[in-house]
């Protein structure tokens, strides 16, 4: 008679006298009443058929099997994480899904056990780029605890249940794995075309070895846009990555039909963003909406930020003959002509004007030479077609003589000496150039205040740049009125570092205060630099 027989006819209700005649049966030192013969009848079942004992008594009880956790070294087997996942593994082999929810939703709601796990899907394999993914499917670390005092937290003395788990790092020890590497072979456009695993079989003629055959995870054939062909794709396992290296969304609109990027969303099937290109305001002539500029063949854009060439571009070396090209016949002839027209006192408008108009020069001479489309970032084709017109737009590079400087400020507000000096003195930081513009405003308020304003040069000689010439106030004592305002363009003769120095009259800083302003405006440097200019019919 079997385990599950027989105990299924313990507990019938329907055999009243079988059950009675079996527990008769039962004997031995210390059983002699009916319970006691009941529960060695069971404990006996438990130790020959301890799965189908817990079994029957789940179908029961659900509760019951909760009871068990208080001894889990006999239900589980030691260690006891490893002994606890072989025996709901088994519950769901061998009973069922159905089985195995009523078990573990009971015994979640019984249990003061508790397990801290991280785990590591998959991580991305990199030489110069990305070649592939090492999907490990492994855990990294994990430990496990019991709420031994249920105060329903967990400390430190508590992260040992029978043998203690301790944290498992993934690489602690190595074990040669095969076939969880997966390394993508891509064309010009980082297209994944096809997966491969770093699983291999040898090939025989009879008994003679020939070749090996990579594992061949997936393999797809584009639509010019980025959909895959019907009929020309094989996916033999999952992989993310697809057109243009770019991730898949399958969960969208379906394989291969939605790629997510940085910035945007992509559709293949339509061959469009689904959002507005975050730079449209750099590409005036096309739709923000346009994908790789309407030539997937030649450009690819896997961030969805701004379509490149498909190319990598030039290499370093060669970017960095195009620089010293550069500074040679653009950057050193345009210091050398502002320099003689200063030698002929040629200043401020006047001499950025021809100078940016010899720069204007220079990129014509020199607009189909490669360094200049080099340096200049000219790396796609000279026209570029309007999406919404179908006018083509020509590409130039033009070179941007002068750079603008931003405005330097410096505010104080009445920083009155720790010495209780009764002059303020001090360098501000700021520099100013031949041919800057220096604003100050000075608020004096009620006490009398003088302010001086100089530049100090390399070898800190000071030159005025403005004064009030002598005290200063201001009857009505407002805040943030300037009284003393004035600009001054700064000649060679005061240009250096602002130094201001304020002549206070009463030696209480709280009757004494006042407010100063000081902006410095310099002159564009000249700094030649490239930008791509385009002629739109705009």
């Amino acid at each position: 008679m079997g385990f599950n027989y027989l105990f299924s006819l313990l507990n019938s209700d329907n055999s009243a006298n079988l059950r009675s005649t079996l527990i008769n049966q039962v004997q031995g030192a210390g059983v002699t009443t009916l319970q006691q013969k009941k529960n060695w009848l069971i404990d006996w079942y438990f130790s020959n058929d301890p799965m189908g004992s817990i079994y029957l008594a789940t179908l029961r009880n659900p509760a019951l099997v909760s009871n068990y956790q208080t001894n889990p070294g006999m239900l589980y087997g030691t260690p006891f994480a490893t002994g606890m996942e072989n025996y709901f593994g088994k519950i769901k082999n061998y009973f069922g899904q159905s089985m195995f929810d009523q078990l573990v939703t009971e015994f979640a709601q019984q249990s003061n056990l508790y397990v801290d796990e991280l785990r590591i899907d998959d991580f991305h394999i990199y030489g110069s780029s990305r070649l592939g993914v090492y999907e490990a499917n492994k855990t990294i670390s994990r430990r496990v605890a019991r709420d031994l005092n249920n105060d329903k937290q967990i400390s430190n003395n508590e992260y040992e249940v029978e043998t203690p788990e301790e944290v498992l790092y993934l690489f602690s020890s190595y074990q040669l794995e095969r076939g969880a590497k997966r390394y993508e072979l891509a064309n010009h456009l980082g297209n994944v075309l096809t997966v491969i695993s770093d699983k291999k079989t040898a090939n025989f003629t009879g008994s003679t070895f020939t070749h090996f055959t990579a594992e061949r995870i997936s393999a797809t054939d584009y639509s010019p846009f980025g959909a895959p062909l019907a009929g020309r794709t094989w996916n033999g396992g999952e992989y993310r990555f697809g057109m243009n290296g770019m991730e898949k969304d399958d969960e969208v609109v379906g394989a291969g039909n939605s790629y997510t990027t940085d910035y945007r969303q992509y559709d293949p099937r339509l061959g469009r963003w689904m959002s507005i290109d975050p730079m449209f305001r750099n590409f005036p002539w096309q739709s923000p909406y346009a994908a790789f500029d309407n030539k997937p063949l030649l450009i690819k854009d896997p961030r969805g930020l701004a379509g490149e060439s498909a190319n990598d571009g030039p290499s370093e070396k060669v970017r960095q003959r195009s620089q010293k090209k550069f500074d040679k016949k653009i950057s050193e002839p345009l210091r050398a002509f502002e320099a003689n027209l200063l030698a002929q006192g040629v200043t401020g408008t006047q001499l950025q004007t021809q100078v940016q108009n010899e720069a204007n020069r220079l990129a014509s001479k020199y607009q189909n030479k490669k360094w200049l489309q080099v340096v200049g970032g000219l790396r796609s084709a000279r026209k570029e077609q309007s999406s919404a017109t179908g006018v083509e737009n020509n590409k130039t590079v033009g070179i941007v003589a002068y750079a603008q400087q931003a405005p330097q400020n410096v505010q104080v507000n009445n920083q009155r000496p720790a010495n209780a000096n009764m002059t303020n003195t001090s360098n501000t930081g700021v520099t100013a150039l031949p041919g800057a513009t220096v604003n100050v405003q000075f608020n004096p308020l009620a006490a009398p205040n003088s302010l001086v304003v100089n530049g100090v040069d390399a070898q800190g000689r000071t030159a005025l740049i403005t004064s009030t010439n002598g005290l200063i106030s201001d009857p009505n004592n407002t805040t943030g009125v300037y009284m003393f305002s004035t600009t001054t363009v700064i000649t060679p003769a005061n240009a250096g570092q602002i130094q201001y120095t304020v002549q206070n009259t009463n030696i209480n800083s709280t009757m004494d205060r006042w407010q100063l302003q000081i902006q410095v405006i310099n002159p564009p440097v000249l700094n030649p630099y490239p930008i791509i200019t385009y002629v739109t019919p705009y």
